[in-house]
């Protein structure tokens, strides 16, 4: 159990450094972005107002990825309070973007996997606490 926790806590590191990777370059790149929108023929127009939506929408990002890592690196470390609470967030979250994406009728696999991961991650955290009293 505390191993299959450990190795779920890496890989939520690693899914967290990805989507700050992402998130950064949503930032930085949004005049990109729109460029090529522009060129594929659905243009937002000006990189005004859309350009400062899409940088909010990455700080956004940038900021839940954060606590994913923050999430992650406790869990390697044993603290299965701050994990366990965090994790139950990112789990509501992780569900409520599920039933979004089943009631818009879009891609339901990635929120599906989300749910799915949040859902062992919390699992596995509360089976750590209950029989492992070494956190």
């Amino acid at each position: 159990m505390k191993i299959a926790f450990k190795v779920f806590s890496v890989l939520l590191i690693i899914w967290a450094a990805v989507v700050m990777i992402a998130g950064t370059l949503l930032i930085f790149a949004t005049d990109k972005l729109f460029e090529l929108a522009g060129d594929a023929g659905i243009a937002v127009g000006s990189l005004g107002a859309a350009g400062m939506l899409v940088s909010v929408i990455g700080v956004i990002v940038v900021a839940v990825a954060a606590l994913m890592l923050y999430t992650g690196i406790n869990g390697l470390r044993g603290r299965m309070d701050k994990c366990k609470k965090f994790t139950l967030v990112f789990l509501i979250i992780s569900a409520v973007n599920f039933v979004l994406s089943l009631a818009q009728d879009s891609n339901t696999a990635s929120a599906f996997l989300q749910v799915l991961f949040f859902g062992v991650y919390f699992f596995l955290a509360k089976m750590y606490m209950k029989y492992d009293d070494t956190y």
